[in-house]
């Protein structure tokens, strides 16, 4: 069973996302199978965790599913890997107001190791005391290790690898330099998407050159363990679907926002995945009658352009003109 650890941080901001992304494409560059996860509903960062790794993240959320869920997705992902590696959402301990979701708790659900990644600019030796409060914080929970992101240069390294030895926390695996390859565009509520972004490729290589010269992948392997959950048999029984058509929306890019573990029903009869492109006809987003559930019937299939273009095209040619 392929081990598996969390890349987390104190909070939004950290630099968590670019540092998993240098881990997954320098450890996929270097042949080794590695598969993402995402905590959280987040649909932004598993595409570009898909393009870093070659493969599908998944979501694993803690608040939105039953534990068994939680424990079939991460056996899943271990089936078919060598490693596992993921990107907790916000900082560490911040789940939902009423609590749980955070990635702490999915971490004591699994009992993956946490690597924190902690922007350091403006701080020196006080962020040995930042990460030993985030070890202490929870018992239920495993801070494996420490990058610290924003480093000013080689002084600065030094200053912040001695402070975290003399207050016996946790081993540095990496200080990140300040670089501007690394920067993500971003927009309101998150980063420009993955499959909007024409220089993707030499983007997650940049990336993995600086990550993976500047961090320890090595070490950071070691600390991955394999989940709690992985000796428990038997995969999670689907809940009854909640209606029998579902809207799937259809590339063009800003519709991309689909877990590919979540369509459960598929195949089985019980749920028609119903094809809508929302751009190609803005005024009627319908499930009325729409010619492209014709085309195909479950989410993880798409159409083929040319039928799709013909039955948008007989939809738009047979629909009575608005006022």
């Amino acid at each position: 069973m392929a081990p598996g650890l969390i890349i987390a941080a104190p909070a939004s901001g950290h630099g968590k996302t670019v540092v998993t992304l240098g881990v997954l494409r320098e450890l996929s560059r270097r042949g080794v199978s590695v598969a993402a996860f995402k905590a959280g509903p987040d649909y932004i960062d598993p595409a570009f965790h898909t393009a870093a790794a070659g493969r599908d993240c998944v979501n694993l959320d803690v608040w939105a599913m039953r534990p068994e869920t939680v424990r079939t997705f991460a056996a899943r992902l271990a089936a078919g890997a060598e490693a596992i590696v993921g990107e907790g959402v916000m900082g560490l301990f911040d789940g939902a107001a009423g609590g749980g979701g955070s990635t702490a708790d999915l971490a004591a659900l699994t009992g993956w190791p946490v690597v924190l990644v902690v922007d350091v600019r403006g701080q020196g030796a006080s962020a040995a005391a930042l990460v030993r409060g985030f070890a202490a914080h929870r018992r239920d929970i495993e801070l494996a290790g420490v990058v610290f992101n924003q480093v000013a240069g080689a002084a600065h390294a030094e200053v912040l690898r001695a402070a975290c030895e003399a207050a016996r926390t946790v081993p540095v695996l990496g200080c990140i330099p300040r670089d501007a390859r690394l920067a993500v565009a971003e927009r309101h509520l998150g980063l420009v998407q993955a499959v909007e972004h024409d220089d993707i490729e030499p983007f997650l290589d940049a990336v993995a050159d600086v990550v993976g010269a500047h961090l320890d992948t090595t070490a950071l392997l070691g600390l991955a363990r394999p989940a709690r959950t992985a000796g428990e048999s038997g995969e999670a029984v689907p809940l009854p679907p909640l209606g029998q058509r579902i809207a799937v929306g259809v590339p063009p890019k800003t519709w991309m926002i689909r877990n590919p573990d979540t369509p459960e029903h598929e195949g089985t009869g019980l749920v028609e995945a119903v094809r809508v492109v929302p751009e190609a006809d803005p005024h009627r987003v319908s499930l009325e009658s729409p010619p492209q559930a014709r085309i195909a019937k479950h989410a993880l299939c798409p159409p083929n352009p040319k039928e799709l273009e013909r039955a948008t095209s007989t939809e738009r040619s047979t629909t009575p003109s608005r006022p």
